[in-house]
């Protein structure tokens, strides 16, 4: 794969307190990756090196090939970003605020360049109107122009949906896929809000400590299956003591379902231990995690540790 971001490494001190601990990870041209952990866990500190705005105490940062250390230029120059709200003017329009923003940065933004990105995240029509009057999803998408304005290969949003309504997030949503999906931009994204991450991400890192605890594809087939299923018996009492004499994790859910732990490659072991017993098996099925499910699990197992 061609990796636009590339984290070989790293570790940060902070008044002698190690704050990043060795992380490393690549995040592919066109994915869209989305960086999750608790408060404090040291997504905000590896985003604001990311960004250069802190510098690694040990480990490289390679932005679409170029050392942030030693070609910060070149890297800054690939990168685009938002950290939580964008920063507008309120008595400007929108155009003027997207003017300005390109008349500090890079003077070669042409008007024709200003609509066309106006376009993507379709706020063409309000252009004209003063940012005061924007709604937060119409703010949001005036910040991801701002963001875009430059041609950048990588986007890089850390709580962006902070403040919208669901319809707003659906929106946003929407526009990060697009990016990605038709214009092969590299998008690496904090959020709490786990299902929409599910729902937007390519892959996923858990970080937690400042240790990266989990990199996760939520693309490939059964990636958050967590060994779960239900199985619907002529008689779960039987069942259950039977899968009690093998110590495996199970409960009940209804007279004659229940949910087991157990990996996949050992449930046709089980079923012919259950029917060897005259228990009839009607139907097995796997649980399929959700994110959030598969989030709070990878924490509590990393706590375990």
């Amino acid at each position: 794969m061609n990796y636009t971001i590339e984290i070989e490494n790293v570790s940060k001190m902070i008044r002698s307190k190690e704050i990043i601990k060795n992380i490393s990870f690549n995040v592919g041209k066109g994915e869209v990756f989305g960086f999750l952990g608790p408060n404090g866990a040291g997504k905000t500190t590896v985003i604001r090196m990311l960004v250069n705005l802190i510098r690694p105490t040990s480990g490289t940062i390679r932005i679409c090939g170029h050392d942030i250390n030693t070609d910060r230029k070149q890297a800054m120059a690939q990168i685009g970003a938002i950290i939580e709200q964008p920063e507008l003017y309120d008595y400007m329009s929108g155009y003027a605020n997207l003017k300005h923003y390109a008349n500090m940065n890079d003077t070669s933004i042409t008007h024709e360049r200003i609509m066309e990105i106006a376009s993507v995240v379709n706020i063409e029509k309000s252009l004209k109107e003063k940012v005061k009057t924007y709604s937060l999803g119409m703010r949001q998408r005036l910040g991801l122009a701002q963001a875009l304005l430059h041609k950048p290969e990588i986007l890089i949003l850390d709580e962006p949906t902070n403040g919208l309504d669901p319809n707003g997030i659906k929106e946003f949503r929407k526009y990060v896929r697009h990016l990605a999906d038709e214009h092969g931009m590299t998008i690496l994204i904090s959020s709490h809000l786990l299902s929409e991450i599910e729902l937007m991400c390519d892959r996923i890192g858990i970080i937690e400590h400042g240790k990266l605890i989990e990199l996760k594809d939520l693309k490939a087939p059964s990636t958050l299956q967590n060994h779960k299923f239900l199985i619907k018996v002529s008689d779960t009492e039987l069942a259950a003591d039977l899968l009690g004499t093998k110590e495996l994790l199970f409960r009940k859910v209804d007279p004659n379902t229940i949910e087991l732990r157990i990996p996949e490659e050992n449930m046709p072991e089980i079923i012919q231990e259950l029917n060897s017993h005259n228990i009839r098996i009607y139907w097995a099925a796997p649980i399929t995690e959700t994110l959030e499910e598969h989030y709070f699990s990878t924490l509590s197992a990393s706590e375990g540790m």
